[in-house]
């Protein structure tokens, strides 16, 4: 098969017709060219190229044709990719909670939903934003407003809390600031997005029993050893041998918000039409709440 960087040589020779410029344009020894040249003759079957004395070389008619082609692919090769851009839905997100609430049971207004939409998920709302901006995702849900350029709705807020084993001396408390936490053995799932970060820069004092794997981490917090973070869209049942604390730090919610580009007007009303938009969402645990062991 033709590689693309072998038309891309035919087609600068065609406009230069000189081996030497080609190769100085490729980023190529001459020889290196010459081989490149005669590969591609092997690859489709004819001769692309006259050769006479003196080590002078010119296109052939069917060399001449296969230039025409090769010149015309760098468009049809954008050509797919924006036609392969538009079929494609793809949502860059911030926290497995958003995926947590697109899924909820009634969350989305008609039966058209975002079932047929791949989620992909990063931790800086910097890198979500240059996805949006080179074509990576059509949108993108973001955790902090973004700067202006882009259209924008908030969709719901999520809260963190703290779950606290029964026997924990911190189960004693109403509700804790992250301050508490200073020196504490805490359980981390590592795959929860921007909360990682946050987590880890606000509680440099605690130690953390990291977890990648979530069936893992599950299945630890059963134990009932170590605290956890958990929020109010994550739809897992608590342990009895847990109580859920508040956290009273008011960094602890996170808005997100629905980003698209302009030019992207009738996807983004689309999207806002079809979830339901809440900057309020209101906690699953609106108190602590002590379980007996």
């Amino acid at each position: 098969m033709i590689e693309p960087r072998q038309w891309k040589a035919l087609w600068l020779f065609s406009r230069t017709g000189k081996l030497t410029n080609t190769a100085r344009e490729m980023y190529l020894f001459q020889p290196a060219l010459s081989a490149m040249m005669r590969k591609m003759e092997e690859e489709t079957g004819v001769s692309l190229f006259i050769r006479t004395g003196h080590n002078r070389i010119s296109l052939s008619p069917a060399g001449r044709v296969a230039a025409e082609f090769a010149g015309q692919l760098p468009d049809l090769q954008q050509t797919a990719l924006d036609a392969i851009r538009q079929t494609s839905r793809s949502l860059g997100i911030c926290a497995p909670g958003i995926r947590f609430y697109l899924e909820k049971p009634g969350q989305l207004k008609t039966e058209e939903n975002l079932q047929g939409w791949d989620t992909e998920m990063l931790e800086d709302d910097r890198d979500l934003e240059a996805g949006l901006d080179s074509g990576r995702w059509q949108a993108v849900i973001l955790h902090l407003p973004p700067e202006a350029g882009y259209l924008v709705q908030p969709l719901f807020t999520e809260t963190l809390f703290l779950a606290v084993p029964n026997q924990h001396p911190l189960a004693q408390k109403d509700s804790i600031r992250l301050a508490d936490l200073a020196g504490q053995n805490l359980l981390l799932h590592t795959g929860i997005g921007f909360w990682n970060g946050f987590v880890r820069s606000r509680l440099a004092d605690a130690h953390f029993a990291s977890i990648d794997d979530f069936a893992a981490f599950q299945s630890a917090t059963l134990v009932g050893a170590f605290p956890y973070f958990t929020t109010n869209v994550v739809p897992w049942t608590i342990p009895d041998n847990v109580c859920i604390l508040p956290i009273d730090d008011p960094q602890v919610q996170a808005t997100y918000y629905l980003v698209c580009q302009k030019k992207d007007a009738a996807l983004f009303h689309h999207l806002c039409q079809v979830l339901y938009h809440q900057t309020g969402t209101s906690a699953v645990y609106p108190a602590a709440e002590r379980k007996s062991s």
